[in-house]
């Protein structure tokens, strides 16, 4: 506990007066663009769809039914005003989308794009409007969570893959790629840790296994990536497409570190110590201890900025899910086990884009922790939503806070145990 008090004086020190738990049970919940007849989709709880200064939103808009086919779209907080960048974008799914997120402080929006049977990443410079292309036959993994990285996160085909095996990255400061993790290194690492995990886990061929799925965390220090196994065939849009296990943790001069045989929703701490999992725990890259949060259902959780919240999506109770199609986001207390937590925000979430792989909440803090972004899918089109605190605004009603069945017992809110190596 040492450690992590530390951590959040460290951090602290950065933001100032970063709500609390309760500031939560007065906000408003919008959607984010007033056009209609489109699905919104910001792309995943481990980046941020507002920039670091607050001024925009960029998010992923589509006027198809499975949402796997758009633009990407750069919105004015202040205005209102939208701005296409992107147009002719080809997703995997509604899932992640163009997997566009901001780097360089808001300078930048990085995306990628499939295009005539070729993955390609881009590089939207938002001051000059000018497009670039980062790399091609790659797909690009999660920049740094706090919208301030310069290293672009890069892997190849998972399902079938071929040259591009290993973890790259494109440095936007020094304009090249270079290679921080080989696929073979990262093997040989687990073997040595737990040989029965990788015989028993992948089978089959294994030239076609490869780095799958690297999020950066804060400062660009560490990576955590998964191990895949392509199926070796050229539909992606499956899956069946590869096979993809465990986490592998390096530092981004290619030191390994950790080895953990458990995928989960991980997320990073704000001081890039910690990796947050569903079930509301931690586990200390360094120490390898763990600790437990707030306990409240949790699908993709993630930090507030200042590390004292976390934030996540899921099933009030499974029972309650099937019955209903809903889904919860709730706020937490991220210092103390038995802490406070709020629901914000409770909705269906079955419907929406028809993509083969839906689009979930993933509810993700902004950078200065007064709003939170999510998807809902509750209609015919996939809504791209904010909360705001708002000290006027009426407490979070009743229906929301209370009108629905109580988490103990159930088994998704129960703590879980990782195996660390």
């Amino acid at each position: 506990m040492k450690v992590f008090i530390a951590m959040l004086i460290a951090t602290s020190s950065a933001i100032a007066s970063v709500p609390s738990v309760s500031a939560w049970k007065h906000c408003t919940r919008t959607p984010v663009s007033d056009v209609p007849e489109r699905h919104t989709i910001h792309s995943y709880f481990n980046v941020c769809p507002e920039s670091p200064d607050g001024r925009y939103v960029v998010f992923y808009a589509s006027k198809t039914p499975s949402s796997e086919t758009g633009e990407i779209i750069l919105r004015n907080r202040e205005t209102g005003k939208e701005e296409t960048i992107a147009t002719n974008i080809e997703t995997e799914d509604a899932h992640r989308a163009a997997c566009q997120q901001w780097m360089q402080g808001g300078k930048t929006v990085v995306y990628h794009n499939h295009s005539k049977g070729v993955w390609t990443v881009y590089a939207y410079d938002v001051e000059t409007k000018q497009t670039r292309t980062l790399a091609t036959e790659r797909q690009l993994g999660f920049t740094s969570p706090d919208g301030k990285g310069n290293l672009v996160p890069l892997y190849g085909y998972h399902w079938n893959p071929t040259k591009h095996r290993d973890f790259e990255v494109y440095d936007l400061n020094e304009n090249k790629i270079r290679t921080v993790v080989t696929i073979n290194d990262a093997i040989d690492a687990i073997k040595s840790l737990n040989p029965e995990w990788l015989e028993t886990t992948f089978t089959g061929n294994k030239d076609k296994m490869s780095i799958f799925f690297p999020v950066m965390s804060p400062g660009d220090k560490y990576v955590f990536f998964k191990i895949s196994q392509g199926s070796g065939k050229d539909n992606f849009k499956s899956g069946a497409a590869s096979k993809r296990e465990g986490k592998v943790v390096y530092d981004t001069t290619g030191k390994f570190l950790r080895f953990l045989p458990q995928w989960g929703h991980p997320s990073w701490s704000p001081d890039a110590q910690e990796i947050l999992e569903k079930g509301n725990f931690t586990v200390n890259i360094f120490t390898k201890k763990g600790r437990h949060l707030t306990r409240f259902s949790t699908d993709h959780p993630s930090f507030g900025p200042d590390g004292t919240l976390f934030v996540s999506d899921g099933k009030a109770t499974k029972a309650d899910y099937v019955a209903t199609g809903k889904q919860v986001v709730t706020v937490g207390d991220a210092v103390e086990k038995d802490g406070k937590s709020v629901r914000i925000d409770y909705f269906v979430s079955t419907k929406g884009a028809r993509s083969w792989r839906k689009s979930h909440p993933h509810p993700v803090f902004n950078f200065d922790g007064t709003r939170i972004y999510y998807n809902v899918c509750e209609g015919e089109w996939t809504e791209l939503r904010v909360a705001e605190i708002d000290p006027d605004a009426p407490e979070t009603p009743e229906w929301i806070l209370s009108n629905l069945p109580e988490f103990k017992g159930d088994t998704t809110c129960a703590y879980v145990s990782f195996s660390v190596y």
